[in-house]
């Protein structure tokens, strides 16, 4: 896998006025990424993943609050609440092993198996791939 990261000016503010904190640059099965974390040295507000400079993944957590919601190519796809496996997650997964995990990895990890079912189909149309990502 291979991450760069980037130096930022902390004074750097996201299209929406969060405050940038941090990014690298991830190659995830031979497509470049730009990964984002929004927020401050406390925490995170928002996280994106873009390619070419789009926006294709963004999960929000507002501040004091446990609830998340992801959302893929600008369309709000799943909220839940506290500390559960993300697409984040599931993404660095595929990056670290160079590869698309079988499904029953993150079923047993804790990802219920429609939101993998969902992830899978999300990272195929991120990454450009022109044959389906099998279980």
């Amino acid at each position: 896998m291979s991450i760069k990261e980037y130096p930022i000016c902390y004074d750097s503010l996201g299209d929406d006025g969060d405050q940038l904190h941090r990014r690298w640059e991830l190659n995830v099965m031979g497509t470049g990424l730009l990964f984002e974390r929004y927020g401050s040295m406390c925490g995170w507000s928002q996280l994106k993943l873009k390619k070419n400079g789009a926006e294709v993944y963004r999960i929000v957590k507002p501040w004091g609050s446990e609830e998340r919601t992801e959302f893929f190519f600008n369309q709000p796809t799943r909220t839940y609440m506290c500390n559960q496996l993300s697409f984040v997650e599931y993404l660095i997964s595929v990056a670290e092993q160079e590869r698309i995990p079988e499904a029953q990895e993150f079923v047993q990890a804790g990802l219920d198996a429609e939101v993998e079912k969902q992830y899978r189909k999300h990272l195929q149309k991120i990454i450009d791939t022109k044959t389906p990502l099998s279980n």
